[in-house]
């Protein structure tokens, strides 16, 4: 937590953190990566419509932002037990449950 206090850009250190949530407090792991994603979005601009390597090392930060941001939204979509069925779970905090009708429409 010292790291994302002393400079919040730091995109590993919003992976890292979503990732030691992610197992007990969904919620509070989304939003952690949907920080480092949004944070990368912004260094990468606008008009960016290419692809990120994983092999360029100083991708993997923002590629594991966005994983997790996207494992998230697969669990509590995956919790309500249906596929076809866009309403999350209880555990999925209201901004989860917009994001999800968001990607799912």
């Amino acid at each position: 937590m010292e790291l994302c206090q002393s400079d919040v850009r730091c995109l590993d250190a919003h992976a890292h953190l979503g990732n030691l949530a992610f197992d007990s407090r969904v919620e509070v792991a989304i939003r952690h990566y949907e920080v480092g994603m949004r944070i990368g979005e912004l260094s990468l601009g606008p008009d960016f419509d290419g692809l990120l390597h994983c092999g360029n090392v100083d991708n993997r930060p923002f590629l594991r932002c966005m994983h997790g941001f996207g494992l998230c939204l697969w669990r509590c979509k995956g919790a309500s037990g249906s596929k076809k069925q866009n309403t999350p779970s209880s555990e999925c905090s209201g901004s989860i449950r917009r994001t999800i009708r968001e990607c799912a429409s």
